[in-house]
């Protein structure tokens, strides 16, 4: 009897267990549909937030380089004697000796050329013209000095120098910088003359001091050799305005500058070409520009951009206002060799000082996308990640025409 119960007992727990122990095939596939709907949207999340972080990175980056070239820039232009506007870049890269003037090209656009007195600290090295040796600063003229200086006495020297920023698109993908644009400074300046040397001195010829570039240079006049190519600005020249006479620059003749030899200052700023409604004033451009084109329209009389700052009348031969954006077109090859509309600047060099509003404007995406077509613009979205920043400069000094 026993054996009867107990084998009636386990065969109905067995048929207990089997009712309630499992999960049918349709309960396990909705849990697993159910799993996976929950981890993708999990994995999409996260990978969100880590895209958004990323492109955040990179804005601040972008943000902070341009404030630094434009901080950069500032202090450059500090002392500044005299800045080119449009009419006078135009001047200086163009005509008939345009081979011996300003260096240009079709991947690089003038923005900003100045004249500066570039200071030279006592305490820096210097090459010798005469020998290629180097020496300080303050021992310039010591017959013999001390290793360590301590029998030198010189001062700090300053030479003029002439400085161009210019911003570069490359035809071509550079293995260094980005695909994007770039924002380069070129600079060729002046040597150290030996205040000893008179015009009449027997010991000290003067045929090779401008005339051929300094290729041969007199070493009893130059302590330190100018840049090949160099000539300096020439007040005496006949012309009834200061600009006028700036314009007149070209480097020399007979010698070319050594090469288009420059420095990168900020590499990312946006690539974006240049579209007519950026600033015609409509407002509906994806990137408007404040600073419309510069044209007569705006004002007749003085020929200078109202959108500038700046137009107040000068001392210095011309009837008032003079502010003007540079590049005046963007849409003219021949101004703006690059099409690209990411570096400009108002100037004015007809005030007692040179003045420019400066602006930048970068491209956070292009340090995420090499490839333009995972960074469009025209959305919200991503044109926040389009920073512009810009600054107004004042130069400290000026030439004064003859």
């Amino acid at each position: 009897m026993k054996r009867i119960f107990l084998q009636r007992l386990l065969l109905r727990t067995a048929r207990v267990s089997r009712g309630t122990s499992g999960f049918t095939l349709l309960e396990l596939l909705v849990s697993a549909i159910m799993a996976v709907i929950m981890v993708t949207t999990l994995i999409t999340f996260a990978t969100s937030i880590l895209e958004t972080d990323r492109k955040e990175q990179a804005k601040v980056a972008t943000q902070e380089e341009i404030q630094a070239a434009l901080d950069y820039i500032a202090d450059d232009m500090q002392e500044a004697v005299y800045i080119y506007d449009a009419d006078g870049i135009a001047a200086i890269t163009s005509g008939t000796n345009s081979a011996n003037k300003l260096p240009t090209g079709t991947d690089k656009t003038p923005v900003l050329v100045f004249w500066k007195r570039t200071l030279l600290e006592r305490d820096s090295e210097v090459t010798l013209a005469i020998d290629g040796t180097k020496r300080l600063v303050k021992c310039l003229g010591v017959a013999t000095p001390a290793a360590d200086g301590s029998n030198c006495y010189g001062t700090d020297q300053f030479v003029y120098s002439l400085v161009a920023y210019y911003l570069v698109k490359d035809a071509t993908p550079s293995a260094t910088w980005s695909k994007a644009a770039r924002i380069e400074r070129w600079e060729v300046k002046d040597g150290i003359v030996n205040p000893n040397c008179a015009s009449t001195d027997a010991t000290c010829t003067t045929g090779a001091r401008r005339s051929d570039g300094y290729q041969t240079v007199d070493t009893n006049y130059y302590y330190v050799k100018p840049d090949n190519g160099f000539v300096r600005f020439d007040l005496s020249a006949q012309a009834t305005t200061l600009s006028g006479k700036m314009n007149l620059w070209k480097e020399t003749a007979a010698v070319a500058f050594n090469s288009y030899s420059a420095q990168t200052l900020v590499d990312y700023i946006d690539d974006t070409p240049h579209a007519s409604n950026q600033d015609d004033g409509s407002g509906s451009g994806i990137l408007n520009i404040p600073i419309r084109s510069n044209a007569t329209a705006l004002n007749s009389t003085n020929n200078a951009n109202l959108d500038c700052e700046s137009n107040a009348a000068d001392s210095k031969g011309g009837t008032g206002g003079g502010s003007v954006r540079v590049p005046a077109d963007f849409g003219s090859a021949t101004i703006n060799p690059t099409g690209l509309t990411s570096f400009y600047a108002c100037v004015n060099s007809r005030l007692d000082r040179p003045v420019a509003r400066v602006f930048i404007r970068g491209n956070a995406l292009a340090r995420l996308f090499d490839d333009k077509s995972f960074r469009p613009l025209g959305n919200a979205n991503n044109n926040t990640f389009i920073p512009t920043a810009n600054t107004l400069i004042f130069g400290r000094s000026v030439v004064v025409p003859n």
